[in-house]
């Protein structure tokens, strides 16, 4: 027998598993509320804030209980995920991908009129766009410079010119609030000590870069 949650309110309880129309998530709602609680204690008392990704589970409720327990945000892929984060009332969104495209921009822009989002930024063609809808919409957008750690999908280069990207987003009055990076190259390999350096390489890049802003 369980409880389904609805929004974290409480639903109606199940009988048998025949009542779960498939397919259906189902979630121990104990074994949730320890993960959670273990991840946050981890971090308490630490310099390094918690900030937990959206599309581990898609969830508001979700959301806000790692909210609750004082992560510092949520961060996301999307814009789309974004905007349902906002919509259900969750402050601090980082979108850690960049955004390109008219539409795109211009959501972003009325996104940010109502709710704490900070997007992120690779290049310079994405901050003088970015600058421009900021201007026309007369929001602040915040960013994040993304930083290649080694994937080469995207972001900018390690060191100077993510540091320069940073400053030319501030000259286009575009908050800096920080650095961003992906180690996914990583993830394929099995684990063994080569992860273990191609993973420390790429994180270098990343801290090493921060020690110049």
């Amino acid at each position: 027998m369980g409880q389904l949650m609805t929004e974290g309110k409480p639903g109606r309880y199940l009988l048998s598993e025949s009542d779960v129309n498939t397919p259906a998530l189902l979630v121990d709602m104990n074994v949730m509320e320890s993960n959670l609680e273990k991840m946050a204690a981890f971090f308490r008392g630490r310099l390094a804030r918690l900030r937990p990704r959206y599309k581990n589970h898609k969830g508001a409720a979700s959301a806000r209980r790692q909210r609750a327990r004082g992560t510092i945000g949520m961060s996301c892929a999307t814009l789309a995920e974004a905007e349902a984060l906002a919509g259900h009332g969750i402050d601090n969104v980082l979108i850690v991908n960049e955004i390109a495209g008219t539409a795109q921009l211009e959501r972003m822009a009325r996104l940010s009129r109502e709710s704490d989002v900070i997007v992120a930024v690779g290049n310079q063609m994405t901050v003088l766009a970015l600058s421009s809808v900021s201007t026309r919409f007369n929001v602040k957008l915040s960013v994040v410079v993304d930083v290649n750690t080694g994937m080469g999908r995207c972001g900018a280069t390690s060191g100077e010119p993510a540091l320069a990207l940073s400053r030319s987003a501030t000259e286009h009055g575009l908050p800096f609030c920080g650095l961003t990076g992906y180690e996914g190259h990583c993830g394929r390999l099995q684990p063994c000590a080569e992860k273990v350096d191609a993973t420390t390489r790429a994180k270098e890049k990343l801290v090493g870069t921060a020690k110049l802003v």
